[in-house]
């Protein structure tokens, strides 16, 4: 029986899937749900990944780690479980394979340990925008160094474009400029479609949303420390925390919004914005010029014709009428991709996996480069995932 199971790495989460063949793909879920933020907490033999690491973290707990891909830059920063210290940069392999070895209890319902299925275990990386190349190539390492020969990144852009295809979003060959807002950050990539290899990449912190939903996200983290002057709260992050949240409530706006928001802490908090203080700040708002700039440039540098170019909004926090409305003003074709559109291309990774017998061939997509050949597998010191790691806790 073939399986695979594909995780999604962002800079604060992990995401988890798996297919069987012959199945549709299903979420992999553990107690905490298939995503979960990207905290640790390591106890003696206790290891936990997700809501109640992060609870610890904001509690200061010293055996709590949060900010992954920051503390790994520091090589003498260790964690020490069953006794043994290990480096930091192994959270992320213990966490990973703390959801296979559930993968293979609970679904394929073999009691084997995961030592015996590392060599051949079917594992692919989906890496964020968010993710630094020397980010992916470290995490990369630490699974191929542990013995997973069969484990990959995927090219998600060659998945997308299928399901862009199959979906009738485009379906000719055209210059494409692809614009993704991933909390608060606007990510600008351009590929002549549909190979899936971008051609230029740009990025702009503060530009990852419709204008209106930053500002009724700040409005709103306003009135939650007016209410609560108590609390000490980071705005800015807490502000993209809750860009999902927000740009939900703006599909429906009414003239006074209330209700619960989710915090970065996993609390929640009542909050009473009036839409007239969205619509005053709104008028000032100046930060589409520097969008319509930064395009202008890469139309320029990459010697795109405008009236040829597909302009796409992937993620729902850019993907409104008032954003697409806005770059209309400018540029004839402007489109945004409906979240179901999105999300129907880890579909097609898992069909690109399957019709490749769960190795690696073409699940990297047409001009995407080929895995590089796997390292020398150590002969002792590969991490060792024990049966008490896969305790889960709740609060």
């Amino acid at each position: 029986m073939s399986h695979c199971v594909l995780v999604k790495i962002s800079r604060n989460e992990l995401s988890f899937w798996y297919q069987i063949q012959g199945s549709p793909y299903s979420p992999l879920e553990m107690n905490e749900g298939y995503k979960i933020p990207l905290y640790f907490f390591v106890n003696g033999s206790d290891f936990v990944i997700g809501n109640f690491a992060r609870e610890r973290s904001n509690l200061n707990d010293p055996n709590a780690y949060s900010n992954y891909f920051d503390i790994i830059r520091d090589p003498s920063k260790y964690f020490t479980i069953h006794g043994d210290s290990k480096p930091v940069k192994q959270l992320i392999y213990y966490g990973i394979e703390n959801y296979l070895s559930h993968f293979i209890k609970t679904v394929l319902y073999k009691n084997d340990s995961i030592e015996s299925f590392r060599q051949d275990f079917c594992l692919r990386f989906w890496f964020d925008l968010d993710i630094e190349e020397k980010e992916k190539i470290l995490i990369e390492g630490l699974f191929k160094d542990a013995g997973y020969d069969n484990a990959h990144r995927i090219n998600y852009y060659s998945a997308l474009f299928e399901s862009l295809s199959f979906n009738k979003v485009l379906n000719t060959s055209t210059s494409l400029l692809l614009l993704t807002g991933l909390e608060n950050v606007l990510y600008l990539q351009t590929f002549k479609y549909p190979s899936p290899d971008c051609i230029f990449l740009e990025h702009f912190e503060g530009q990852g949303s419709d204008p209106r939903v930053k500002i009724l996200a700040e409005l709103i983290i306003d009135d939650i420390q007016q209410s609560k002057p108590y609390l000490h709260l980071e705005k800015d992050k807490e502000v993209a925390h809750i860009l999902l949240t927000v740009a939900r409530l703006l599909q429906n706006p009414i003239p006074i919004m209330s209700g619960q928001v989710p915090l970065s802490n996993g609390d929640s908090e009542y909050f009473r914005v009036r839409l007239r203080d969205l619509d005053d700040r709104l008028s000032f708002y100046s930060g589409f010029d520097r969008i319509y700039l930064s395009i202008e440039d890469i139309i320029s540098k990459n010697n795109l014709s405008i009236e040829k170019l597909n302009i796409l909004l992937l993620g729902q926090e850019i993907n409104t009428n008032y954003f697409s409305d806005k770059l209309l003003k400018r540029y004839p074709s402007v489109k945004g991709v409906e979240e179901n559109i999105a999300l129907d291309a880890v579909k097609f990774i898992f069909k690109n996996i399957s019709d490749n017998n769960y190795t690696g061939g073409k699940v990297y997509g047409a001009g995407a480069p080929p895995p590089p050949p796997p390292p020398p597998r150590p002969g002792a010191g590969a991490p060792t995932l024990k049966n008490t790691i896969s305790k889960s806790k709740k609060k």
